[in-house]
């Protein structure tokens, strides 16, 4: 603790020199206000105004917060646990929030540590420290932010920031972070001798930085609790207020549905006595026409005593006759008529969710696959359990996979929710990404363009139509199809995608990786290590698509890990609201 007060003070006193002489200087959108009510400015702090690459050239955090109407800053949250020196910045405006934000964090990180430092990045969590619309907008007392920020700047010096330090900076920013790593294991910093050498001063002042820090720890946590809590109840009064509006909107459903039975059921039985009454009538006319037959035979046998006998044969013929014809009759008009028995037929089933699911195994001329059916049957089987209507398509042509796209499209309507999964080969040719039929040629890129599907085309269809949510799945991330047949058509994996609005799309591994389909010469499962982790997620309730999504990749990248090899699912994410597979 006495190295650290050393190393500390004269930082902290050139910290309060200059904000002394930047109180009256410091712009409005560079105010820093602490949760222990201190105030500073960007200006003081060397994190704020490091140089980062931006899309056109670089500028520091106090250059680009001017103007934003929304800025979050999310840093790694424990330096000893992910020594990683990202920093994530995000603006936008309403949509963006506290989650989305720690989110990009994370999956920055995440991607870092997993292919820059080949470590995994299980811990590595990360914590909002800025946030512009919040009071305070630094969620963490003065002295926690300096002492964390100097830690986190002796990460980056060795690091992408390196070039913004000079070596004596470096060199006490090493001192500081060895004795700031030793405060969070809480071992001691200084030995006996050295202890007993301290004057009382010091050690006021030592307990005095203890209890501080102390109180500081307990405050940020009360204010986390706070915010847990608050996000707890927040997310219950939204999934209370969802379900009272889906229990009404079925009770009404539900009403309807009956009153429409009850209108179907008195049709049915007004038809039915009509139909009785015409039955009724027929046997009646058929009783008055044997009665008359009746009366005309003992009219006739009355009178046979007075004629020949050939006579009587042929009057007796006639009566069958006309016998005859009338049980026709009766027999036709009978089986006009519908069965009262007849069974109804069922009521339409009406619903929001559809997908598509395609899976593409026995290729023609190009390197065929073979768990990409598989693949497709299981995920087509999980969604049909979580209430899609699904439409299952495999080893599908170029003439059948358009006409399937066509009339997939057709049954869309506004509102609905979309699911969209693909197994099988696909390309990515300039910047776009096709997926393949099973009689591609593609002698060369043209072709290939030709007899492809463009993924973009699926996403644009889905827009198109007003769908309210669309997630693409798509497990076409294999080695180069063509490759052995000494075609130059495409590379391994897809290019970067950009989703719109109301729509997620994953890809089983990012640019240029190759999506496992086995873990190993003993692994016996017939599907891929995307999908089988993907159908497992899904099937969890009360987890949001974004949150399985997410659960998906962690999984995926650790247990690619275990064999060596490096697959960490694409997400891009234009979703806005929550959605879930399974309430």
């Amino acid at each position: 603790m006495k190295h650290l007060l050393k190393l500390l003070i004269p930082f902290l006193v050139s910290l309060f020199m200059s904000a002394a002489q930047a109180q009256t200087e410091c712009p409005s959108s560079q105010i820093l206000r602490f949760e222990d009510g201190s105030k500073g400015c960007m200006s003081e702090y060397k994190f704020f105004n490091l140089q980062r690459s931006f899309q056109g050239g670089k500028a520091s955090i106090s250059e680009t917060v001017a103007g934003k109407d929304r800025f979050f800053v999310a840093w790694v949250k424990n330096p000893k646990i992910c020594p990683a020196d990202q920093v994530s910045v995000d603006w936008g405006g309403v949509f963006l929030t506290q989650g989305k934000a720690l989110n990009q964090c994370e999956d920055t990180v995440t991607k870092r540590v997993v292919t820059v430092l080949n470590k995994n990045p299980a811990g590595c969590e990360c914590e909002i420290v800025y946030n512009s619309h919040a009071s305070p907008n630094i969620l963490m007392s003065k002295s926690a932010f300096e002492s964390r920020s100097r830690a986190w700047l002796a990460v980056a010096q060795n690091g992408q920031y390196h070039f913004d330090f000079t070596e004596e900076e470096k060199k006490a920013n090493t001192l500081f972070l060895a004795e700031y790593l030793k405060q969070l294991d809480g071992g001691q910093t200084t030995s006996p001798a050295t202890q007993q050498a301290n004057t009382a001063a010091d050690k006021k002042l030592q307990d005095e930085l203890t209890k501080k820090l102390q109180l500081d720890k307990e405050q940020k946590d009360l204010a986390e609790k706070a915010r847990l809590e608050k996000e707890k109840s927040l997310a219950e009064d939204k999934r209370l207020a969802q379900e009272i509006a889906q229990k009404g909107q079925l009770d009404k459903e539900a009403a309807n549905k009956a009153r429409l039975e009850k209108e179907k059921s008195l049709a049915e039985e007004k038809r039915l006595a009509q139909e009785l009454a015409k039955v009724q009538a027929l046997e009646k006319e058929k009783a008055d026409l044997i009665t008359k037959l009746q009366q005309e035979k003992d009219a006739r046998e009355k009178a046979a005593a007075s004629k020949p006998t050939n006579d009587e044969a042929r009057i007796l013929a006639l009566r069958k006759e006309l016998e005859k014809e009338i049980r026709a009759s009766i027999q036709s008009e009978s089986a006009a008529a519908p069965s009262g028995s007849k069974a109804k037929q069922a009521p339409p089933v009406f619903a929001n969710r559809k997908a598509l699911v395609i899976g593409n195994d026995s290729y023609q001329k190009v390197t065929p696959l073979v768990n990409a059916r598989e693949d497709a049957k299981v995920v087509a089987e999980s969604l049909t359990s979580l209430g899609y209507k699904v439409s299952l398509k495999l080893d599908v042509t170029e003439k059948q996979f358009k006409s399937e796209l066509r009339t997939f499209k057709a049954q869309i309507q506004p509102g609905d929710e979309v699911a969209i999964f693909y197994a099988g080969h696909g390309v990515q040719i300039a910047s776009t990404n096709y997926l393949l039929p099973i009689d591609i040629g593609g002698q060369n890129e043209e072709e290939t363009k030709d007899e492809g599907i463009s993924l973009q085309r699926l996403l644009d269809d889905m827009t198109e139509k007003s769908a309210k949510f669309t997630l693409a799945m798509i497990d076409a991330c294999r080695d180069n199809p063509f490759k052995g047949s000494g075609r130059s058509v495409g590379g391994r994996g897809l290019a970067p995608t950009t989703a719109a609005t109301g729509q997620m799309i994953v890809f089983s591994a990012g640019t240029g990786q190759q999506a496992l389909d086995k873990l190993g010469p003993n692994d016996k499962s017939k599907n891929g290590l995307f999908t089988r982790v993907f159908v497992k997620e899904m099937q969890k309730a009360g987890v949001s698509v974004d949150r399985v999504v997410r659960n998906v990749r962690t999984e995926v990248v650790a247990l690619a890990k275990s064999v060596g090899h490096d697959q960490v699912p694409a997400i891009y994410d234009q979703v806005v609201g929550e959605f879930y597979f399974k309430q």
